[in-house]
């Protein structure tokens, strides 16, 4: 459930059970849902089969996975417990039970889940206050607690444990101080991994203008267990730290310019990014975007946030130097709603998508 940690509601973030969307990217799953709700209990079932898209191509022979759950609601608590099974070889059934409340400055949430022999829990804590606000949250996951649909927290295969502390600080009317951090190990009978994750951000807004400074440092180090002494000289620290600026102003004629500027700093690969956009909404909705990003030392993986079409990924991994150009534009006609996406980008790649949706 890792996430942004100064996005609102982390930790804990309240969620329809049955939503959708229509999106080819990563995982998803082929099935039915129903929800039903009387008086302060809610039932959920749901069931269907595990798909990927991989080499242009939709593979819906992944195993059948099916869910229940019961919950109960009442005031700002509400208590519950899951089922689920998955059709695969040396997967047990999953049995959990969960429990939160929410009041007017303070949320907490707390889940135990069992399957086979192992157990794993998550805690979660939010305290708001009138200027200032703080979030925790401790995990811990036994080795093999992966699910098909996605993966928890880092390190797949492994026993994983952790937590982190989000700190919120308005100094002044329009300016907010957010800090953060984060520390998560993973380890098997081989080899075990930590991570540090340190992030400051400053944000600033005024009407439609706005400024965000983000800092990050990440620092990991890897220790060999086995054999023991190991015959391999242990690694040091791995820091990787990142600079990122971004500015959006509001124009004249519901035009929005977006300006945004990323700098990864690793060991051996260093580079920068700068991605302006220009939006227009008004009774059809586009958005132009052009990234131009290059490398001052190796390869770099930079990230750029695009928009996309409804239910598809926004962000973009582009790597080394090179530059891309992106067009999105939708415009609703009655109940239909029709958007279309344009993309280039150097060496010769083009892409392209439309999306048709009607409201009943």
């Amino acid at each position: 459930m890792t996430s942004y940690p100064f996005s609102r509601g982390y930790h804990i973030r309240k969620r329809r059970w049955v939503s959708c969307a229509t999106s080819l990217y990563g995982a998803s799953m082929r099935g039915g849902a129903a929800e039903f709700w009387v008086g302060p209990a809610r039932i959920l079932l749901l069931g269907g089969r595990f798909c990927s898209y991989s080499g242009g191509r939709l593979d819906v022979k992944g195993p059948t996975i099916m869910c229940g759950r019961f919950a109960l609601e009442r005031g700002g608590l509400s208590a519950g417990t899951t089922l689920h099974t998955i059709d695969e070889q040396g997967r047990d059934p999953v049995y959990s039970v969960d429990a939160a409340w929410s009041g007017e400055r303070i949320d907490a949430a707390a889940e135990l889940a069992f399957g086979g022999e192992e157990w794993s829990g998550v805690w979660a804590l939010s305290v708001r206050g009138e200027r200032s606000g703080m979030s925790l949250l401790i995990y811990e996951l036994p080795p093999g607690w992966d699910h098909p649909m996605g993966r928890s927290f880092y390190g797949a295969g492994r026993r994983r444990r952790g937590g982190s502390i989000v700190l919120e600080q308005r100094l002044a009317r329009r300016l907010r101080i957010f800090s953060a951090f984060e520390r998560s190990s993973a380890s098997d009978p081989y080899e075990a991994k930590r991570r540090d994750l340190l992030r400051f951000e400053c944000r600033w807004s005024e009407g439609g203008n706005s400024m965000k400074l983000s800092l990050k440092r990440r620092i990991e180090r890897r220790s060999i267990l086995m054999p023991c002494p190991s015959s391999e000289e242990q690694p040091g620290d791995e820091v990787t730290d990142s600079i990122h600026l971004l500015q959006t102003w509001r124009l004249p004629a519901s035009f929005r310019l977006r300006i945004s500027c990323r700098a990864p700093l690793e060991r051996g690969r260093s580079g920068y990014l700068v991605c302006p956009s220009i939006t227009i909404d008004r009774r059809i909705h586009a958005t132009v975007s052009w990234a131009l990003h290059r490398a001052i030392e190796g390869s770099p993986l930079f990230y750029c946030y695009e928009r996309s079409l409804r239910g598809l990924y926004p962000w973009r991994a582009l790597r080394g130097g090179g530059w891309r150009v992106a067009f999105i534009g939708g415009a609703s006609i009655g109940p239909a709603r029709i958007a279309v996406s344009l993309a280039a980008q150097n060496e010769g790649l083009y892409e392209g998508a439309a999306q048709i949706g009607v409201t009943f």
